[in-house]
Formats: C-alpha cells, sequence, structure tokens
C-alpha cells in the first residue's frame, strides 16, 4: 500500500462524506461545554462585560454614561440576548458559548469551501479538542463573539454566491466584529483588500471599498458622536498607556497552550509553503496571510496576552489544514489529528478554580443582606450582578475603574474613581455592601494592585487613607474564599460573621 493506499483514501472518503461526523462533534463540544461553563475559573474581567451589557439595556450609552474598554457592540448583542435569559455569570458564559458553537459551524462551511469536507470536518475536529480556546472562548469576554463576526467576514471573501450580497455580509460581520474588538482591524483589513481585488468589475470594487466603510462608521460613529473624549480614551488612549509595561516572550507561550494542535499544524503548514510555493495557487493563501497579520499585531502589543489571539485559532486550523492537506501525499496524516483530544486532555487541561464555587453563595449572601436598590462597592462587578444588584456609578470597569494619576475632576469626566471618592462612598455608607478579593484568607489590595490607565502601583498614603475609613464603617460579614463582603458596622453585629475554614485575618488591610 502506497503512502496514500486505498485504506486510507476509504477511511479518509467515509469521514468526509459522513453524515454523522459533524453532529458528533457538536455533541462533543456541548457536553465539553456543558463541564466547563460553570467550573471554569471566573476572571475579573467577566464583571465589567456583565456590567455594560446590563447598563445598554437600561438605556445609557457607553463612554458617555460609563466607562468601557472595548468598541461598543457586544454589550449590545450580549445584553439584547440576557435581557431573556437574565444578567449573571453562568448566562453571559452560556451565551458566548453559543456564539463560539455558531462559530464552528462557520468554519466547517468555510472549510467545505476553500478545501473540501474532509479538511473542513479536521478543521473543526481539532478545533473543539482545543479545551484552553474554549475556555476563552465562552468566558464573560469579547472573543466569542468577535471571533465569530471574524470568521464570518472571512467566509464572505470566499462563498459561491453573488458578489454583491457577499460584500454586504462582509461589511456587516466585519462592522460587527470591530464593534466588539478594536484590535481585529488589521485582519479585517488584509480581508477587505482581498474582497476589492476579487471584484469581478470596477463598480463591483467601488462598492466594496464604500459598504464596508459606510457600515464602521455606522456602527461606531454615533458613541464618538455622543462623547469624543471618553470614546478616545477608553477605546485608545487607555491601551496604549499599558504599552509602558513589557510581558517579555509570555505571549506566545500563551498562544501554544491555548491550542497546541493549531500551532503544530500552522508549523507544518508553513514549512509546506515554503517547500512548494511555486505550486500555492489557491484561496487559502490569502486568508493565511490575513489569519498571520492578526495574530503578529497582538503578539507584537507591548502589553499582550497569548488570549489575545483566541478569535483567530479556529482560522488558523482550518487555513493550515486546508493547505497542509492540500496534497494528496501527506492527507494520510490527517487521520493522525483524531488523536487531538489526547494531546489537549493530558498537555493542556482548562483552567479549574474554587471561584465559581464560590460565587452563587457569596451572591446569596448579598442578596439576602442587601435591599434591592442596594449598591455594591466592589472590584468583581459579577458578584454584584450575580446577586441582582448594581454597583455604584464609576465602578462599572471594577479592577480598572482606579485611579491615582488622574485629577479628581478629570476621573469623574472619565467615569473613573479615585481613592477619596472611595472613601466617600463608605463614610457616607453608599454602599449596601462592600465585596473584596482574598488570596490565602488575607483580603488583597483594592483593584488588584494597579492605577489606571498607566497600571503603575496606587499611591499607598492615599490607599491607606481609603482602608482606615472602610475598617472603621465596615465589619467583615461573610468569607467564602476567595471572596470577603462587609456589610456596614450598624447592621448586625460582628458575631454574626459567616465564614468557611479558619477565620480570616481581620488584621490583614482589604485594600
Amino acid at each position: 500500500m502506497g503512502t496514500d493506499g486505498s485504506s486510507w483514501r476509504q477511511v479518509r472518503d467515509r469521514l468526509g462524506n459522513s453524515r454523522l461526523a459533524l453532529p458528533l462533534i457538536g455533541v462533543i463540544y456541548i457536553a465539553i461545554v456543558t463541564w466547563l461553563v460553570p467550573r471554569g475559573t471566573l476572571d475579573a474581567d467577566e464583571g465589567f462585560y456583565c456590567a455594560a451589557a446590563r447598563r445598554v439595556m437600561q438605556g445609557s450609552l457607553p463612554y458617555r454614561d460609563f466607562g468601557y474598554t472595548q468598541t461598543p457592540a457586544l454589550a449590545y448583542l450580549n445584553g439584547l440576548v440576557m435581557e431573556v435569559t437574565g444578567f449573571g455569570f453562568v448566562r453571559q458564559r452560556a451565551v458566548n458559548a453559543g456564539w463560539a458553537l455558531a462559530t464552528l459551524l462557520v468554519i466547517y462551511r468555510l472549510g467545505c469551501v476553500v478545501g473540501d469536507r474532509y479538511r473542513a470536518l479536521i478543521a473543526v475536529w481539532v478545533t473543539v479538542w482545543s479545551l484552553p480556546w474554549i475556555y476563552n472562548a465562552m468566558l464573560g469576554k469579547a472573543y466569542g463573539a468577535t471571533g465569530l463576526f471574524l470568521s464570518l467576514a472571512a467566509l464572505a471573501i470566499y462563498e459561491q454566491w453573488k458578489y454583491r450580497p457577499r460584500t454586504w455580509l462582509f461589511a456587516v460581520a466585519a462592522a460587527i466584529a470591530i464593534g466588539c474588538r478594536l484590535t481585529i482591524a488589521p485582519m479585517l483589513g488584509v480581508l477587505w483588500l482581498i474582497l476589492i481585488w476579487r471584484g469581478p468589475t470596477i463598480r463591483d470594487r467601488v462598492w466594496a471599498i464604500v459598504l464596508p466603510l459606510v457600515m464602521g462608521l455606522v456602527t461606531l460613529m454615533p458613541f464618538f458622536l455622543a462623547d469624543p473624549e471618553n470614546f478616545i480614551f477608553w477605546t485608545l488612549e487607555f491601551h496604549l498607556s499599558q504599552t509602558l509595561t513589557r510581558r517579555g516572550n509570555g505571549p506566545v507561550g500563551e498562544l501554544i497552550r491555548l491550542s497546541p494542535g493549531a500551532v503544530i499544524l500552522f508549523v507544518a503548514s508553513t514549512v509546506a509553503i515554503l517547500v512548494r510555493f511555486r505550486q500555492m495557487r489557491f484561496p487559502a493563501l490569502g486568508l493565511y496571510l490575513a489569519v498571520l497579520i492578526g495574530i503578529a499585531v497582538h503578539l507584537s502589543l507591548r502589553y499582550s496576552y497569548g488570549e489575545y489571539s483566541t478569535p483567530y485559532v479556529p482560522l488558523l486550523i482550518l487555513v493550515s489544514s486546508v493547505i497542509l492537506f492540500h496534497w494528496q501525499v501527506l492527507r494520510p496524516f490527517g487521520i493522525l489529528l483524531l488523536l487531538a483530544p489526547a494531546m489537549h486532555l493530558i498537555g493542556v487541561p482548562p483552567k479549574i478554580s474554587p471561584w465559581p464555587d464560590a460565587l452563587p453563595a457569596t451572591a446569596e449572601f448579598v442578596k439576602q443582606n442587601t435591599p434591592e436598590d442596594g449598591r455594591i462597592l466592589t472590584p468583581i462587578p459579577i458578584v454584584a450582578y450575580e446577586a441582582h444588584r448594581d454597583v455604584l456609578s464609576g465602578l462599572e470597569m471594577g479592577k480598572f475603574a482606579l485611579t491615582t494619576e488622574l485629577s479628581a475632576k478629570r476621573a469623574h469626566r472619565l467615569h473613573l474613581v479615585t481613592p477619596e471618592t472611595l472613601t466617600d462612598f463608605v463614610v457616607q455608607k453608599h454602599a449596601a455592601a462592600v465585596v473584596m478579593h482574598v488570596v490565602n484568607r488575607r483580603p488583597t489590595r483594592w483593584n488588584f494592585n494597579w492605577s489606571v490607565p498607566s497600571f503603575r502601583q496606587p499611591d499607598a498614603a492615599r490607599m491607606q487613607r481609603f482602608n482606615d475609613a472602610l475598617r472603621k464603617h465596615y465589619r467583615i460579614a461573610f468569607v467564602r474564599e476567595p471572596f470577603v463582603v462587609m456589610l456596614p458596622v450598624d447592621i448586625g453585629s460582628a458575631d454574626e460573621e459567616q465564614s468557611e475554614g479558619r477565620p480570616l485575618n481581620h488584621d490583614s488591610a482589604p485594600l
């Protein structure tokens, strides 16, 4: 039997033609998500995404009425769905897991268009077993929806429809993708150029230039016009200020752990391109270049994380599979990718922590011990929303809400809080409860120990005055690590404290 003998062809053909393969992969994905959604490590960012979704459904406008570090589309997408499902930790994750499931279907269709069913199924299979990708996509953040609309924009380039409908699909998908996460723009820019280049007539190309531009302006311009200063600060200045910090080579390792299968396929496909460059004559090369540029831009950011590449992972896996198995002689090796579950389950398990288990109990305590209209003082807003409570004004961004480097006037203008604002909140007992994050039974610093926008350490003396006021006016009433809930001193008595395990160290300053 040759390298691509009849037995291999039979296996490959049966896999590609199977009507059960894609539904089976879908069932596996749903099973993984069902297990992972309530157990995956709680990310503190999930709170401000939930806060934004709830705020916009109440009629507030991002930037003008509250701070929000991303472009605004996700708040409306998730907000509309959570108006039905309810706002909270598991619900927000379930919505994002739905966006990721839709992404898999789009990736499958795109694989069939630029390759064939066999390569499309291989790509979806490897993606589903990239458990860290699933974890990041289903988190209450922007990755799930961004990946979906980025994939739809790519599909619009290569789908077999007429050019004008594809241009509309690209324009809408690209506008929403940028509306979810601005840093996706470089890859979309490359796809946009490909769309224009593939236009059959000059008129079609002009249409492809104008329509996406108009859709992008329609999506973002109203928010800019409503408050240019805040829009520019939260979408640009906030992120640019972090470039003063360098994380070294960490993002590269994080990208590899995000999907080892994607990295292996990418390396193999790149070698294939270099070896057989003159024979490369198919559409996937343009998509390959676009994905590569998108990931490279994220990795080059000075304050970057590997998880920022989450929206690109399914497309990277797909385009690598299409290129690598373009040659018949290499196709039998695609069967080895059926071992992807072993690679990811053994080598890169998903993140599991006690945070999700502690969240329901903490939220229930807050709910039972605060009035329905009570507002919560916390750097982790998801606890408040899980308890069906709101956060105090200026704290929508949670751990990103504190500044000790801006004046009080400018901080207020940008919907940020200063230590003096926090002190006023506790002295005047505006907070129905204070919820902190603890590590090893000791409360952490107020907001993970940084000041917006530079991420330098906050002014210690000013934070100490806030801590003294907090200790005077609030008492620890509930502990379920990693959370501690403090109530005003005139509510109940100190001996009512509820705690699990050994007592919290009350002498430790909850800053």
